[in-house]
C-alpha cells in the first residue's frame, strides 16, 4: 500500500494538487478580497482627535490619583455626564467606543476619540474635556485640570481602513482555499478507488479470484456463441 495514503502529501504533490484546483484557489480568494474591500468601504473613513489634560496641583502627586482618574473617564457613570454634554445626546456606547485614555507620568491625561466625522470627534472631546473639568474637583478638590493638546479640525486625522480589510482579506482567502484544495484532494474519488484497489491487492480475498475465474468462464461461453 502507499505510504503517501497515509503520511499525507509531500511537496511535489502539493504543488500537483495546487495547479490541478489553482481555478479555485485563484476563484475563492478573490471572493474573499472582494468582500474585504466591500466591507472597507462600507466601514468608511474614521477620525481621530487627541488631547490631554495637566493635573496641576501639589508638587508631589502620588501615581494612583492619574490612574484612579482613567478609571473614571473609563466609567459609565462619566459617559452618562459627557452624554449630557455632547450635541444630541450621543448614546453612552457609542461614547465609551469611541474614548480611549492614557497617561504619560504622573501629571498627564492623554484622550483620544475616533469616530466617523471630524465634527463628531470634536463635538466628544469638548464634551469629555468639559465634564472632567466639570467632574474632576469632586474627587480631589486640590486638583486643577487643565486642557493641552486642544484638538482642532486642522489636527484631525483621517484614516482609511480599506487596504487592511483587503490585505487581511487576501490572506485568509488564500489560506481557506488551500485548505479546501486539500480537504477536496482527500475526498477525491480517484483517490478512494485507489485506496480500495491497493487493499484489495494486499488483502487477495478468496472471493475475488472466484469471481474473475466465473467471468472468464461466462466471456468464453459467449465468444463459443458468437
Amino acid at each position: 500500500m502507499d505510504d503517501n495514503i497515509t503520511r499525507g502529501l509531500n511537496t511535489a504533490e502539493f504543488a500537483h494538487v495546487i495547479c490541478k484546483r489553482k481555478l479555485l484557489i485563484i476563484s475563492f480568494t478573490l471572493m474573499i478580497t472582494i468582500f474585504g474591500i466591500a466591507l472597507g468601504i462600507f466601514r468608511g473613513t474614521h477620525y481621530e482627535a487627541k488631547g490631554g489634560y495637566f493635573l496641576g496641583g501639589p508638587e508631589s502627586l502620588d501615581k494612583n490619583v492619574i490612574i484612579a482618574y482613567e478609571e473614571i473617564i473609563k466609567s459609565e457613570t462619566f459617559a452618562r455626564q459627557v452624554s449630557n454634554y455632547t450635541e444630541q445626546k450621543v448614546p453612552l456606547q457609542m461614547i465609551q467606543e469611541s474614548l480611549a485614555v492614557g497617561h504619560v507620568g504622573d501629571r498627564i491625561i492623554t484622550i483620544n476619540i475616533t469616530g466617523g466625522s471630524p465634527d463628531y470627534v470634536l463635538n466628544i472631546f469638548n464634551s469629555v474635556t468639559q465634564a472632567f473639568i466639570n467632574a474632576a474637583p469632586t474627587y480631589y478638590p486640590v486638583i486643577k485640570v487643565q486642557p493641552i493638546d486642544y484638538p482642532t479640525y486642522e489636527s484631525v486625522s483621517s484614516h482609511n481602513p480599506t487596504y487592511l480589510f483587503a490585505i487581511t482579506a487576501f490572506l485568509a482567502g488564500l489560506i481557506m482555499s488551500l485548505a479546501l484544495v486539500i480537504f477536496l484532494n482527500y475526498l477525491d474519488g480517484t483517490n478512494k478507488e485507489a485506496t480500495v484497489k491497493e487493499v484489495l491487492e494486499e488483502v487477495k480475498p478468496p472471493w475475488i479470484s472466484a469471481l474473475k475465474r466465473q467471468g472468464g468462464e461466462i466471456q468464453g461461453n459467449r465468444d463459443v456463441e458468437n
